[in-house]
């Protein structure tokens, strides 16, 4: 049965390799696009769990950099049963001098190449009280309090820039120009966060324009995580003006934004599918109309209209199973070679095993639907009625 499938779909060979080719494209883009959709789905995932159980508080309405709070609301937070610490920081954008860092996007978009960073400036004791991201040192050391001059910056900042441990870096802001000798290196896995150049405190303030009391942020740290959504929720009423920001709360965010896009990558990439599926139904129909004579002549020797529904059901899903050989093998190729080669540094895609065994049972499924009516229709078909029709 198998040798006569394959004989059959080769009488048509162009009819077999556009169904074939149809199915292999709708395969093809649920690959691609749910592989880049996973790999956006790891990448926040990874990125909220650097972010610890710390809540963040910044003024109300306000995103890190455009915050600004009064440097007092620390003994508040403080006085708060169950924060343990606080620490404060604030928040800069500038530019790096002599360099452009390419940077991916938390969202679709390709990366784009620039020469501004994100500054913080930070008081290193607090911040080793909270075990705040900069004190993740890799390589050299943390500076102390009271110093000047000196910084620690990401590992992925460091890599763009070739910076190490003693070497200088300079950056600009409102056109004036500062330069920091690197004594540290800090790591996160946080892709944004270890793009950081870290100083401190005063010196962010002065840059920034902020007076001495003036910061971005404070880092509240909870005495358990179970305690986070409690101490919010006093935060924001004992505290006037500010909003404790927690990532509890941004990773259910998160995961409604990428719940919503991988739901909407199935949708597309099954529509494109279902379309090839459709290539086959057609393709497997007009096989069954222009054998009717041939089927005729199987069942009056013979062929139980069961042997007639299982060899066309059978030549179905050999073309899709070759398109969806097809569809993983050019899904691969466009996510992990022609994606990168237009977008280089785009969102790292991911592709699982789950991923393929799905794409690979929704072009069999696929398969047997399409051919399941002309099937049918074969096999009811009798050898008067075959032999009248043709």
């Amino acid at each position: 049965m198998y040798q006569l499938a394959f004989k059959n779909l080769l009488r048509r060979k162009s009819r077999t390799l556009l169904a074939l080719l149809g199915i292999a494209i709708g395969i093809a883009m649920i690959v691609s696009l749910v592989s880049i959709s996973e790999g956006v789905k790891a990448r926040t995932s990874e990125f909220t769990r650097t972010l610890g159980i710390n809540i963040e508080i910044v003024q109300r309405d306000a995103s890190q950099s455009s915050s600004e709070i009064d440097m007092d609301i620390i003994g508040k937070v403080e006085a708060i049963p169950g924060i343990t610490a606080a620490a404060p920081e604030v928040y800069a954008n500038v530019d790096i001098k002599g360099v452009q860092i390419e940077r991916v996007r938390m969202g679709m978009g390709p990366p784009r190449a620039s020469n501004r960073i994100t500054l913080v400036g930070i008081d290193p004791v607090r911040e080793q009280m909270i075990e705040g991201f900069p004190t993740k040192i890799i390589e050299g050391r943390l500076f102390e309090k009271g110093k000047t001059g000196i910084s620690v910056i990401g590992k992925a900042l460091a890599d763009a820039t070739n910076k190490k441990v003693g070497d200088d870096i300079t950056i600009t802001a409102d056109e004036k120009e500062y330069t920091f000798t690197i004594i540290g290196i800090y790591e996160t896995g946080s892709p944004l966060q270890d793009n950081f150049i870290v100083i401190p405190l005063k010196e962010a303030q002065k840059i920034k324009g902020f007076k001495s009391d003036s910061i971005s942020v404070i880092l509240a740290k909870p005495a358990s995580p179970e305690l986070v959504d409690t101490l919010a929720r006093k935060i924001k009423v004992l505290v006037s003006g500010v909003e404790p920001r927690y990532t509890r709360q941004m990773t259910e965010q998160i995961s409604t934004f990428t719940g919503q896009m991988e739901l909407m990558t199935w949708v597309i990439a099954g529509i494109a599918a279902i379309i090839g599926g459709i290539g086959v139904a057609n393709t497997m129909l007009m096989s069954v109309i222009e054998r009717t004579r041939e089927i005729g002549v199987l069942k009056a020797v013979g062929w139980y209209s069961s042997d007639v529904l299982k060899l066309i059901l059978l030549e179905s899903l050999i073309i899709s199973a070759f398109g969806a050989t097809a569809g993983l093998g050019i899904g691969a190729l466009f996510t992990f070679y022609l994606l990168p080669a237009v977008f280089p540094s785009f969102m790292r895609p991911l592709i699982t095993l789950d991923l393929l065994l799905e794409a690979v049972a929704f072009a069999l499924v696929l398969g047997l639907t399409g051919g399941l009516y002309p099937a049918m229709r074969a096999a009811r078909m009798s050898p008067i009625q075959a032999f009248s029709e043709e």
